[in-house]
């Protein structure tokens, strides 16, 4: 699981899918409001930037791995940053559950008690 202290290092990473093969480069990174870890990335790749999920993401050498292959990632909607947190439809496209994408408050990321 990615901390507050990797927030900050994560832009200008490379990200790589399952079966190691390279994604596309962090460009931004939004976190937790409650705790600041990281929380979604936009990537880019394709010339588009893309969100991505940062829940089961591990840091790798000099990169970031993902559970997620290059097709999956390359087919989610362009990202907007000020919806990240809560679009049903990015949630329904990686296969995730509001419990999966919990702040440490134990309400879903991106709202308050």
């Amino acid at each position: 699981m990615l901390s507050q202290n990797d927030l900050a290092d994560l832009p200008g990473k490379a990200v790589a899918g399952t079966g190691g093969d390279e994604i596309g480069t962090i460009e931004d990174v939004f976190a937790y409001s409650s705790t600041d870890t990281p929380a979604w990335a936009a990537i880019s790749i394709d010339g588009a930037l893309r969100p991505l999920p940062l829940v089961d993401a591990e840091l790798s050498g000099e990169g970031l791995t993902v559970p997620y292959d290059r097709d999956q990632v390359a087919a989610a909607p362009e990202a907007d940053p000020d919806a990240l947190t809560t679009s049903r439809e990015l949630y329904d496209h990686y296969g995730l559950t509001d419990a999966e994408l919990r702040d440490d408050t134990g309400n879903p990321a991106g709202e308050s008690a």
